[in-house]
């Protein structure tokens, strides 16, 4: 069999079911309050200039860097 017929072998029974799978599953712990707390923290920590700060909050709340940033975004643009 040829790699790049394995591949698509492989990739195609990858899920037995063909069903698409989410890759994100919203974390019922991170409440609405918790997720403003990290943003407001990690806006903060900007604007004051103190480095570290996403790499601190991403580690005590288990979540990635890129997600502060997800929720960072917004909260800039809703400041005037």
């Amino acid at each position: 069999m040829k790699r790049t017929m394995m591949i698509r072998h492989f990739v195609n029974n990858a899920n037995p079911l063909n069903q698409l799978s989410p890759k994100f599953i919203r974390r019922e712990d991170l409440t609405d309050h918790i997720r403003l707390v990290i943003v407001y923290e990690a806006y903060m920590a900007q604007i004051v200039g103190i480095w570290g700060t996403i790499t601190h909050l991403a580690k005590k709340y288990h979540v990635s860097r890129t997600f502060i940033y997800s929720l960072l975004y917004p909260f800039k643009e809703a400041i005037p």
